[in-house]
């Protein structure tokens, strides 16, 4: 199957298991599934794999399940439990966890995912921070140096003088 726009082919998937339900316009792919990305200029530009997918007949939109795997030719990997692909955007989407994983070696994690086909764009909408058991022991930083109230090598504030009841309605 072929996914495009403006004469131009921007996606290619292929699949072992493919059924098809005509009266209700939407297609089954049942093992298999890799989905060839291309960007505007026609250029490979990522690779989907999956073991399922669904597909809307009608708006060629596809959300993929079931370890699902998107690899870009930039080094770029995103795994999650299912995402979408909006045909008329070009976009992906998933609510699910997802893990990027960069060339770079730096990995992403969270919930919610939003990325062009390239995976050059992308964001993550509830990221997991992981942080080292020791950095919440201080959160309020440093510990004071000195007493509250004072700053080295100045003098205690002074007090303030007792407020006098003028017996007027401050409102």
């Amino acid at each position: 199957m072929t996914f495009s726009s403006d004469g131009k082919v921007r996606a290619v998937m292929h699949a072992f298991g493919v059924r098809m339900f005509e009266q209700k316009r939407f297609t089954l792919l049942d093992s298999a599934v890799h989905v060839d990305f291309f960007d505007r200029d026609a250029n490979h530009s990522s690779v989907l794999t999956s073991r399922r997918a669904y597909i809307d007949d009608n708006t060629k939109n596809m959300t993929a399940y079931d370890s699902v795997k998107v690899l870009s030719d930039s080094g770029t990997l995103v795994e999650t439990d299912s995402l979408l692909y909006v045909n008329a955007t070009h976009k992906l989407h998933s609510d699910a966890f997802v893990r990027i994983t960069e060339k770079s070696g730096r990995i992403t994690r969270g919930h919610g995912f939003e990325s062009d086909q390239d995976l050059i764009n992308y964001k993550i909408l509830l990221p997991i921070i992981d942080a080292p058991s020791n950095a919440f022991d201080n959160l309020n930083g440093p510990a004071p140096l000195t007493a509250p109230g004072h700053t080295l090598g100045m003098p205690p504030p002074l007090p303030l003088p007792p407020m006098k009841d003028t017996g007027a309605d401050s409102r």
